[in-house]
C-alpha cells in the first residue's frame, strides 16, 4: 500500500516538474520552427521586393537629375536677387536697430 502511494506521489511529482519543462522545450522548438518558416516564406518576398525596387530607384534617380538642374537654374538668380536686396536691408536694420536698442535699454 505504501509503495502504491509512493509511486503515485512520484508520478504526480514528475508530472508537476516534468510537464512545465516539456512545455518549455516544445514552445522553444515551435518558436524555432515558426522562425524558420518565416524566413523561408520571407526570402522570396524580399528578393521580389528588391528586384521590383531597383527599376523604381533608377527611374527616380533619372527623374531627379533634371529636376535638380532646373531647381539650380531657377534658384541661383533668386538667391542673387535676395542677396542684393538683403544687404541694404541688413544695413538699414542695423542703423535703425542699434540706436533703438540703446534707447530701449536706457528706458
Amino acid at each position: 500500500m505504501s509503495y502504491t502511494i509512493s509511486a503515485g506521489v512520484l508520478v504526480l511529482g514528475a508530472l508537476f516538474i516534468g510537464l512545465p519543462i516539456l512545455i518549455l522545450i516544445c514552445s522553444v522548438a515551435l518558436g524555432i520552427l515558426k522562425m524558420l518558416f518565416g524566413l523561408v516564406a520571407g526570402l522570396p518576398a524580399a528578393i521580389i521586393g528588391l528586384v521590383a525596387a531597383i527599376p523604381a530607384l533608377i527611374i527616380g534617380l533619372v527623374a531627379a537629375i533634371p529636376a535638380l538642374i532646373i531647381g539650380l537654374i531657377v534658384g541661383i538668380p533668386i538667391l542673387i536677387i535676395g542677396l542684393v536686396a538683403g544687404i541694404p536691408a541688413l544695413i538699414i536694420g542695423l542703423i535703425v536697430g542699434i540706436p533703438a536698442a540703446i534707447i530701449g535699454f536706457l528706458l
